[in-house]
Order: C-alpha cells, then sequence, then structure tokens
C-alpha cells in the first residue's frame, strides 16, 4: 500500500483507513467468487519507461486511446475504473489524507480516495493521480519524492483534459482571457480553474506573470480553496451495489446477506429500494 498523508495523520487513523479499504475489497471479491466473475486488469502503459515529465504526459494519451477515450470528457472516472477492473473506495475520513492505492492478491488495483471537504474536482483529479502511480513505471532511482509527485500530477491533469481539446477552446497565444471561457472548459471536464489556468502557462498559452495575476485574483476573490464554476458530474462508485444486485436477482444470496455485504438496514431492501 502507498499511502499519501500529511503528519496529521496518526498511525491509529491510518491503521482504521486501511481496514475500511479492505473490508471493502473483501466484500467485492467474496461477491465476485459467489458470482463466479472472473476479473482481470491489464496495465496498458506499463511497458513505456518514464524518465521525464513529456513521458508521463504521453503515457496519460496512450491510455486514454487504449481505453478509447478519444479527447471527450470523463463523466464518471470511478465508474470507468470499475469497469477496467480497478476498485474504488471514497471514504469521508480526516483531513490530511488524501488517498492510497496498491494490488490485491489477485493483482488487482485499489484506490481509496479522501472525499472529506474536498470539491468534486480536487476528488478527480486525485482519482487519477493515484491512478498514476500504480500503473506509471517509474525509475525511482532518478526522481526524489516530489519529482514523482508531479510526474503523476501531469500524468492527472492531461488524462483528465486533453491538450487538443485545451488548444482548440482557448488558443495556442493569449494576452487576455475571460474566466467564463475557462469556466466552460471546466464544468465540461470537471477539472479546476486553477489546474486549467497551470496548464495554460505550461502550454505557453499564457506568460508566467499572466498566470501569477490569476492565482492573486482566485485567492482574493475566491479564498484558497474555492473558485467560480460549478461542475455538475457525480464521482460514486457502484461496482459493489451491481455485485450485490447481481446476486439477489440470481438467488444467491439473501436480503440479510445483502444487508450485511452493503452495510445498509435490511429493512430498506426489503421496502424495494434500490441498491
Amino acid at each position: 500500500i502507498s499511502f499519501r498523508k500529511n503528519s496529521l495523520v496518526s498511525v491509529t487513523q491510518q491503521e482504521s483507513i486501511e481496514e475500511k479499504v479492505k473490508d471493502y475489497i473483501e466484500r467485492i471479491s467474496e461477491l465476485e467468487d459467489l458470482l463466479n466473475l472472473k476479473v482481470s486488469f491489464t496495465n496498458h502503459i506499463g511497458h513505456i519507461s518514464i524518465t521525464n515529465n513529456s513521458d508521463s504526459i504521453n503515457a496519460a494519451y496512450y491510455l486514454r486511446d487504449k481505453w478509447g477515450l478519444g479527447t471527450y470528457p470523463i463523466n464518471n472516472l470511478v465508474n470507468l475504473l470499475e469497469d477496467k477492473g480497478i476498485r474504488v473506495f471514497l471514504i469521508d475520513e480526516v483531513d490530511g489524507f488524501d488517498g492510497l492505492s496498491g494490488f490485491t492478491q489477485e493483482n488487482l488495483p485499489f484506490l481509496a480516495i479522501n472525499t472529506s471537504d474536498k470539491p468534486i474536482e480536487r476528488i478527480r483529479f486525485t482519482i487519477i493521480h493515484e491512478l498514476a502511480h500504480l500503473m506509471l513505471n517509474i525509475d525511482n532511482s532518478q526522481f526524489n519524492k516530489k519529482g514523482v509527485e508531479v510526474l503523476c500530477h501531469n500524468f492527472s491533469s492531461h488524462f483528465i483534459l486533453p491538450e487538443s481539446t485545451l488548444i482548440k477552446s482557448i488558443g495556442e497565444k493569449r494576452s487576455y482571457i475571460r474566466i467564463a471561457e475557462i469556466e466552460s472548459i471546466k464544468e465540461d471536464y470537471g477539472i479546476s480553474l486553477r489546474a486549467i489556468i497551470t496548464r495554460l502557462r505550461d502550454s505557453n498559452i499564457i506568460v508566467g506573470s499572466t498566470y501569477s495575476k490569476w492565482m492573486v485574483y482566485l485567492s482574493k476573490t475566491y479564498g484558497r480553496k474555492k473558485e467560480p464554476g460549478n461542475y455538475k458530474g457525480v464521482e460514486k462508485p457502484r461496482q459493489l451495489s451491481r455485485l450485490v444486485n447481481r446476486a439477489l436477482a440470481e438467488g444467491i444470496i439473501s436480503l440479510s446477506k445483502a444487508s450485511v455485504l452493503l452495510k445498509q438496514d435490511v429493512n430498506e431492501l426489503r421496502r424495494g429500494i434500490d441498491v
């Protein structure tokens, strides 16, 4: 398990989070065994040696291509990853913990993302950032911890928002940009204004001084965490509930067993509430 947290998260809290993740994964595995499902995962970018930032960016586009995503927005990243054999657990936990990732004994990847007091754009970014930690073939002898984070950061940014989309929307060189232009990209692709503006700078669409002015404006007007624009997408795991519904429909498990697996009151299930 690779755990990304700060010093405010105690050992006890970390162990508690890991146990919750383990419990979630075990419930899914139990259902797959009961349904006789064979789940596999293919790391399409594992063969790409990551030696610089360009390599991590190119890997993001290669994975988009292998998964048949084109340059279109991805409305639900969690469901996409679940369909690829990746377990995703969203947890509302203590502040100071972003995410953790690792592999099960069956060599299936899993992610756990902290959603506590985080906007959905940050949650989405962290999901793909954690995915990068699992899938990128990074030579850790060449990069320190910060360098690895930058590689994963770039992967996440370009996977969520392709460069061609950014240039098509904004242009190749701009001296002035209206905030509504950036908000439109945020609302379509589910990526924060700050991340978009950083990409504009990194792509040389705007100069460094313009980038600085944007960041100062956002901080003074909206504070450190908030910003304008409203992405209306939802990130919600569905794998567990789908498996429970299937097992119920096929008569493999009882309502009481379903309530245990879902951690949901059996009376709600008996009343026909969709699980």
